[in-house]
């Protein structure tokens, strides 16, 4: 996807981070910016590479993980359309702490750090906006790490099943990854989350059909919860 300077400042206005930026800032920005096309299974970046800047998926899908010395992989996160990653590591000079690795054809615009604080500088509410995602985030994976230590395995897969419910309008899942991308974000090997949302359809609580998973008891599916 190539793009000039004047589609660059179109994709950046839309953008929430950068929504209320004069046309001027926007210009400057787009200079220290480029849209990025990458097939899937290509890595975005390694752990140790140095974070010159942060990622905005325009499309397609992108994994977060580490690696143990074993080569067993931990996913941290699966990076949808209109989320962004790298962000917080920019500002305190540290490497990327994780892999990124495309889980589809994407196109990720790379905004640079030098583009991004001269911005800042211009735009007070950009900067909230910035700090505000970074909370969210960071209050997601204080969520995150509290269920890994404090939920069973089935709690950790009802609720995983619940959240996503509660962003749908129908009671119908779409699985954003393979169950084994799921499951390692749970901190599950793929075969006992294959058994617990197995065992929850033999209780006929929800239907299975590939990564399509339909509740069929919402509120047996909350009662779950708090077995």
């Amino acid at each position: 996807m190539n793009l000039e300077s004047k589609a660059l400042d179109r994709v950046l206005s839309g953008m929430p981070l950068f929504s209320g930026l004069e046309a001027e800032c926007l210009t400057r920005l787009a200079g220290h910016c480029r849209m990025l096309s990458f097939e899937r299974g290509e890595t975005v970046f390694r752990k140790g590479d140095e974070a010159d800047g942060f990622y905005y998926v325009f499309d397609g899908k992108v994994k977060l993980f580490f690696v143990s010395e074993r080569g067993s992989e931990k996913v941290v996160e699966v990076m949808a359309p209109g989320m962004t990653f790298g962000e917080a590591v920019m500002f305190i000079n540290k490497p990327y702490p994780v892999f990124a690795e495309t889980m589809a054809p994407s196109h990720l615009l790379f905004v640079q750090r030098e583009g991004l604080l001269e911005a800042m500088q211009h735009h007070e509410q950009m900067a909230l906006r910035l700090l505000s995602g970074l909370s969210r985030r960071m209050h997601a994976m204080i969520a995150s790490m509290e269920a890994v230590c404090v939920l069973s395995s089935r709690e950790r897969v009802v609720g995983y099943l619940l959240n996503e419910l509660e962003s749908r309008e129908s009671a119908v899942i779409e699985l954003a990854a393979t169950k084994a991308v799921v499951a390692s974000t749970l901190n599950l090997t793929p075969e006992t989350f294959s058994r617990i949302v197995h065992g929850l359809e033999k209780e006929e609580i929800i239907r299975i059909q590939g990564r399509r998973i339909e509740v069929l008891d919402p509120h047996r599916l909350r009662e779950c919860s708090a077995c």
